[in-house]
């Protein structure tokens, strides 16, 4: 069922953009116009890569959302999660391609569809799941992983500190971000992490934990930890120290 209806949820959101595209095309000149209206077109052939990209995030949500359990497949299509990655996907291209108008344009109209506000600067993997997407945020410079599992109202922002180009959150693979969490300026958050509810980050996370709070990290490789992300950095880089002159003073 899904592969006979997925051509046609991706024909009508097109054709819905295309709609909506009507009320601000004058800010774009005719060669950009082209331009949008030509991707859009060629992300609706069943042949594209957008179509392939869409339906590892169908496959994930299907393995990540305990509602669609024992329900029709097809209601996997009422969710603003794929109209986003879709949409986000294509503006994405064409931000890359240097039209950085007719990117954002295009990621505005996706924000008054689903809610959620991403950079089309943003690069987004495969497999993508945003869980009730309304008040998500993405800044430019943030990147996101493979198997990525968020929610509403997440926060990928800057802290403030101008860093050149890059002021925005990295999001390895396998990782979930439940609602309201915040991760702010240029910080790594590693594979196979999960991010509380409510949490605030402003340092990097190491791969496979668990981080809650402000900056506390309660879990890495399944160990208890209970410290907050900046000691635990201090006591990670005094340890390395301590190792280099160890194997140094061992060499001599």
């Amino acid at each position: 069922m899904i592969t006979k209806i997925l051509p046609l949820f991706i024909s009508k959101t097109v054709q819905h953009t295309q709609k909506m595209l009507q009320d601000n095309i004058y800010l774009l000149s005719p060669i950009q116009q082209e331009n949008l209206l030509l991707n859009l077109r060629q992300s609706a052939d069943p042949n594209s890569q957008d179509t392939d990209l869409i339906k590892t995030d169908i496959d994930f949500i299907l393995e990540k959302d305990p509602a669609l359990t024992h329900k029709e497949p097809a209601e996997v299509f009422l969710y603003k999660s794929l109209t986003l990655t879709f949409l986000h996907r294509i503006a994405h291209r064409i931000y890359k391609q240097g039209d950085t108008t007719s990117a954002r344009l295009l990621s505005e109209i996706a924000r008054e569809m689903t809610g959620a506000e991403i950079h089309p600067g943003v690069r987004i993997g495969h497999s993508i799941f945003i869980d009730h997407p309304m008040g998500l945020v993405a800044g430019e410079s943030a990147s996101i992983g493979n198997y990525f599992h968020g929610h509403g109202q997440v926060i990928l922002g800057s802290d403030g500190i101008n860093n050149g180009y890059k002021r925005h959150p990295t999001i390895g693979n396998n990782v979930t971000i439940w609602p309201k969490a915040a991760i702010l300026g240029a910080k790594t958050i590693g594979d196979n992490t999960i991010i509380g509810s409510s949490a605030v980050i402003t340092e990097d996370v190491p791969s496979n934990s668990v981080v809650v709070g402000y900056n506390l990290l309660i879990k890495e490789n399944g160990i208890d930890k209970r410290i907050d992300l900046k000691q635990y950095h201090q006591e990670h880089f005094a340890w390395v120290q301590n190792q280099l002159i160890s194997t140094q003073s061992k060499s001599a």
